[in-house]
């Protein structure tokens, strides 16, 4: 299960959109991944992750004045306010 579990993390589809495709309950795959979230915790309490990134469209244009708000999958919302300079990150990310 924890294989589903990693292959969730990077496919990028919902957790509806998974659970249909591999035919898994959502309770069973909750279950499931909160052990192995509290097994991974357990394994490396003080490694971190790097997650993927993605800049939007120029709708909101990034310049030093503007907060930087990251927003997770999970609806997690982490907003940098003040002088947030957004460009080297879109530079990263375009390539």
């Amino acid at each position: 299960m924890y294989a589903l579990i990693r292959e969730w993390e990077t496919s990028g589809q919902s957790q509806t959109k998974f659970f249909e495709a591999h035919q898994i309950c959502k309770s069973t795959f909750g279950y499931w991944r909160k052990k192995y979230l509290r097994d991974q915790s357990q394994t490396n309490p003080t490694s971190g992750r790097l997650i993927p990134v993605q800049i939007e469209p120029e709708t909101f244009p990034l310049t030093e004045s503007n907060n930087l708000e990251i927003i997770y999958p999970n609806g997690v919302r982490i907003i940098l306010s003040g002088q947030v300079d957004g460009l080297p990150l879109k530079k990263c990310t375009l390539g």
